[in-house]
C-alpha cells in the first residue's frame, strides 16, 4: 500500500481497488510500480494505464474502501465455480446503466440466486470498484477464530480447563464439560456447548501440558536443547564448522531431462564464510572446495555470477585446527 500527502486534511492512498481520478477521469488501482507511479484501469474498460502518482487525486464522489486481494491459488475449485456461476447470471445488472438497473431488475436477479437484494447490491458496487471476480467468493467472518462467549462463560472455562484438564490425574475432557455445566448453573449462566471447550484443550501445547502435570523441570528436560559449551569457540572467527546437507532439487541431464541426483550443500559456517555445491557425496574434495571459497575473497566470485552485493569475510579462522565437521542427512 502506498500513500501521498497532498495537505495536511488530503491524502490518496494507492491501495489495490481504490478509485482515483486521473485527467478528470476515474480510474480502479491495479498495482504500484515504485514511489514514482500506479497501475491503474479506467472504469468499465480494461486498458491498462501508468499514471504518475504526482498527478492521482482522490474521488469523493463514492464511499472509498480497500478491496481485499484475494488468493486465488488457495480457493477450492468448486468455490471458484459456483462465483463463474453467479457472475454469468449477475452480468446482464453489470452491463446495465444506472436507470435500467431498476430495482425489479436486483430482485429478479436476487430470486435466482438465492440471495438478499442487499447482497446483490453489495456485489455490483465491488465489482465495479475493483473489476474482480473473487469479490463475489465468499468472505470469512471478521471475527472468525474468536470466542463468541460472555467473559463470564469464558472465565468458568478456562479456570475449569486449569482445575480439571491440566492436573497430574491427567482426567478426560468430558470431566472438564461437566465441571463448566456445573460453575455455570451454579453463577446462573446458560451453560455453552461443549464445542468451546475442546476446541480450547486442543490449543493448548504438549509443553504446558507437561508442565502442569509433572513440573516445570520436566518440561525443560524434553523441550529445551541442551545448553554446553563448545571448547574453543571465545572470539568471532575462532572457529568454523562445516555441514553437508542434500538439497531439494533433483538435477537432471540436458539432453534428454532425465534425473541425475540431489546435489549436496556444504557450508563453512556459522555465518556463511563460503560453499561448495557438487553432485557427488561429501568429501575431502568439497570440504576443500569450500574451505578454499571460505578463504580467499568474495568480490571476483560475486561478479561471475552476477551480484551487485557485498561479502566482506574472507580468512580462516584464526587457529589452525579451528575446522570442524558434521554431517547433516
Amino acid at each position: 500500500m502506498s500513500r501521498r500527502n497532498i495537505s495536511n486534511k488530503l491524502s490518496v492512498e494507492f491501495a489495490p481497488g481504490r478509485i482515483i481520478r486521473w485527467r478528470k477521469r476515474r480510474f480502479v488501482v491495479v498495482d504500484c510500480t515504485g514511489f514514482e507511479a500506479i497501475i491503474a484501469r479506467e472504469v468499465g474498460k480494461r486498458r491498462l494505464e501508468r499514471i504518475p502518482v504526482a498527478e492521482a487525486q482522490p474521488d469523493h464522489s463514492i464511499n472509498q474502501r480497500a478491496i481485499s486481494v484475494t488468493n486465488l491459488v488457495a480457493v477450492p475449485e468448486a468455490k471458484w465455480q459456483t462465483a463463474v456461476r453467479q457472475f454469468t447470471v449477475l452480468k446482464r445488472l453489470l452491463e446495465m446503466d444506472g436507470i435500467e438497473r431498476t430495482r425489479a431488475a436486483v430482485e429478479k436477479v436476487a430470486k435466482i440466486l438465492k440471495k438478499h437484494p442487499a447482497t446483490i447490491y453489495r456485489w455490483i458496487e465491488s465489482y465495479n470498484c475493483s473489476g474482480r471476480l473473487s469479490e463475489l467468493l465468499r468472505k470469512n467472518r471478521a471475527d472468525r477464530g474468536k470466542s463468541r462467549l460472555s467473559s463470564k462463560v469464558d472465565t468458568i472455562i478456562e479456570d475449569a480447563i486449569k482445575k480439571i484438564y491440566l492436573t497430574a490425574e491427567q482426567p478426560h475432557i468430558s470431566a472438564v464439560i461437566e465441571e463448566v455445566n456445573l460453575q455455570c448453573f451454579k453463577a446462573g449462566l446458560k451453560k455453552p456447548a461443549a464445542n468451546p471447550s475442546r476446541r480450547r484443550i486442543a490449543t493448548l501445547s504438549d509443553r504446558l501440558k507437561l508442565e502442569k502435570r509433572k513440573g516445570k523441570k520436566a518440561a525443560a528436560e524434553k523441550y529445551e536443547p541442551i545448553k554446553g559449551h563448545f571448547p574453543g569457540a571465545d572470539f568471532p572467527l575462532a572457529v568454523a564448522q562445516i555441514d553437508h546437507t542434500p538439497m531439494d532439487v533433483i538435477v537432471v541431464d540436458e539432453e534428454h531431462r532425465q534425473p541425475i541426483q540431489r546435489p549436496s550443500l556444504t557450508v563453512v559456517s556459522h555465518m556463511v564464510l563460503g560453499f561448495s555445491i557438487y553432485l557427488e557425496k561429501p568429501s575431502a574434495f568439497t570440504v576443500g572446495m569450500a574451505i578454499a571459497h571460505a578463504i580467499l575473497p568474495k568480490e571476483n566470485w560475486l561478479a561471475g555470477v552476477g551480484v551487485q552485493a557485498e561479502w566482506p569475510w574472507p580468512g580462516g579462522p584464526r587457529s589452525g585446527n579451528s575446522f570442524s565437521e558434521c554431517r547433516c542427512s
